[in-house]
């Protein structure tokens, strides 16, 4: 792993490492076949490993933000949010198209 310079994280940094962990945690709690047992604490293993692993990466990214130009900006944008996003865009187009429908009838 790797520790930035300044030995610890940028607030917003930390705040995205929580939204990660809280994140996979929360992908875990939809499926009932897991809520306890080996299968979780598996599950619970895995999330530590990938946040020490992300943990790593934005120590990385903050040691290597000072060379970065001022005005470029750092956006995270989760798998989850564009799955989510583009799930939305298509219930949408689902109820739009079964007004149409039933304005037909």
């Amino acid at each position: 792993t790797h520790t930035s310079a300044t030995g610890g994280l940028a607030n917003d940094l930390q705040t995205e490492e929580q939204r990660l962990k809280e994140g996979l945690e929360a992908q875990v709690s939809k499926f009932y076949g897991i809520s306890g047992g080996h299968s979780s604490q598996w599950c619970f293993a895995q999330i530590s490993r990938v946040t020490l692993m992300y943990r790593s990466f934005l120590h990385k990214l903050q040691d290597f933000r000072s060379s970065f130009p001022e005005d470029l900006k750092v956006e995270f944008v989760s798998q989850a949010q564009e799955v989510d996003s583009g799930w939305s865009q298509q219930e949408q187009a689902m109820r739009d198209e079964d007004a149409e429908f039933q304005a037909q009838e």
